[in-house]
């Protein structure tokens, strides 16, 4: 930046070299004004039990990690593989959006959000949608959307999350 002034009837120049930074992934921006008016701003990494969804932005702080994550240097990782968490951009907020065969998906409130895992005397039909359902009489379950009946020739109707 160069800056051009007039001292004693004299022109002078002042030049000074200005970077500006980015905040790296798992830090908030911090932006505060001084007594002089002047707009700063620093990166502050995020505690280890919470995460950020974009360093970027003044908007995005520091959030606790959700039960069905874990979260360190505040980056979100996923307790359960094959799992899937999206940032949501409007409100800062990491979701889970679907969880593999065999977890039923926990969404709400935020910060209990996890893939529970059926029993193995339970099913579940759509993982992202149903939850775990006790196996009824006469059915063999897994814990997942294998079911087998007891009675050979005997046949299993969907009724939503249910087999009747």
């Amino acid at each position: 930046v160069t800056v051009l002034g007039v001292d004693s009837g004299s022109l002078l120049r002042k030049t000074w070299k200005v970077s500006c930074g980015v905040c790296q992934a798992g830090q908030q921006r911090i932006e505060s004004i001084t007594e002089s008016g002047v707009g700063t701003w620093r990166c502050q990494t995020c505690p280890d039990d919470a995460y950020v969804v974009n360093p970027l932005s003044v908007d995005s702080t520091c959030i606790r990690c959700p039960f069905g994550a874990s979260c360190s240097a505040g980056v979100l990782r996923p307790k359960v593989s094959n799992s899937t968490w999206t940032p949501n951009f409007n409100d800062n907020l990491m979701y889970l959006t679907s969880c593999p065969p065999g977890y039923s998906r926990v969404g709400s409130p935020h910060d209990l959000q996890e893939c529970q895992q059926c029993t193995l005397l339970q099913y579940i039909l759509a993982p992202n949608e149903d939850a775990c359902q006790t196996c009824p009489a006469f059915l063999k379950c897994r814990g997942d959307d294998k079911v087998e009946p007891v009675v050979a020739g005997s046949a299993w109707v969907r009724d939503g999350p249910r087999l009747l």
